[in-house]
């Protein structure tokens, strides 16, 4: 009953099963189709994307069931799938979110070992016509920084707060996966790479953009550098006529929550992260 979700129809189902059970955060085919992880869809109606994290030695889960398909052993199943695909990758655990209103889904994952950590704060931003600025020293990335921007997100991720530790992935997985993010740019101290910060498209709310990373080396913070990224993120999206950034961090992210509300996004409390050792069933 569990198979790859690797045709267009497949891929549908799924689209269709997220936003039933999401809508507030609509995905699209194109959405699925270049995610780098695993899609496993159960003809009971429900799915699982298993992939590669910054989360060391675990692999990111989503499990979505339709309601009215929840209660006859879809999530387990899909569960139990997460957790062989995860070996296979040679990983030691799962991690995924959870929405904090939503007790059914926190109960059901704490009957199976997941512990909750953080709860996300999600930020939403309107974009107008002429928002942000290009300040001096902040370029477009182009090939030539990829070797910088790379060692900003070696040492950055580590430092965000998070329940499990971050690290990020080998060089050649970081390079393709910003090949595929848009207005992404870089902060410069000569020809050196300080600062970076990427954004990636939403197929599922076209007119929105998502934040990625925002790092600076922790020799330049305290600097205005993040705050400088960001504005030329908002006129990046601004000249390419998105109306709408996002972005998710932890409550305890202090110091980016002040950059964003500085920068005029709303805060909204979003989902709890949740993590499992494969051993614990």
């Amino acid at each position: 009953m569990i198979r790859l979700a690797d045709t267009e129809a497949a891929l549908g189902r799924c689209v269709e099963i997220f936003n039933a059970v999401d809508p507030e955060h609509p995905v699209g085919v194109d959405d699925l189709r270049s995610a780098r992880g695993v899609l496993l869809l159960h003809e009971g109606g429900g799915y699982v994307y298993v992939a590669e994290s910054s989360v060391t030695g675990h692999a990111y889960t989503m499990i979505r069931v339709r309601p009215e398909a929840r209660g006859r052993g879809v999530g387990s199943a899909l569960l139990d799938a997460a957790d062989a695909k995860a070996r296979d990758m040679d990983k030691g655990g799962l991690w995924g979110r959870v929405y904090p209103d939503d007790d059914r889904s926190r109960a059901w994952l704490a009957a199976r070992g997941f512990a909750e950590g953080l709860q996300e704060v999600e930020l939403l931003r309107q974009v107008e016509a002429g928002d942000g600025e290009v300040a001096d020293g902040i370029e477009p990335m182009g090939d030539e920084h990829l070797d910088g921007a790379y060692a900003v997100d070696v040492e950055c991720l580590p430092d965000i707060p998070s329940m499990l530790p971050l690290s990020s992935p080998p060089f050649e997985r970081w390079r393709d996966e910003i090949a595929n993010r848009v207005g992404t740019f870089v902060a410069l101290e000569g020809d050196r790479v300080v600062g970076y910060a990427k954004m990636e498209r939403l197929q599922g709310t076209p007119q929105r953009l998502e934040h990625g990373l925002t790092g600076v080396l922790r020799s330049h913070r305290g600097r205005g550098l993040a705050t400088k990224l960001k504005l030329a993120q908002i006129r990046w999206a601004a000249d390419n006529g998105f109306r709408e950034l996002i972005t998710f961090t932890d409550t305890t992210n202090v110091a980016m929550r002040r950059v964003n509300a500085k920068l005029g996004y709303a805060e909204t409390l979003g989902a709890i992260s949740v993590s499992r050792d494969l051993d614990q069933r």
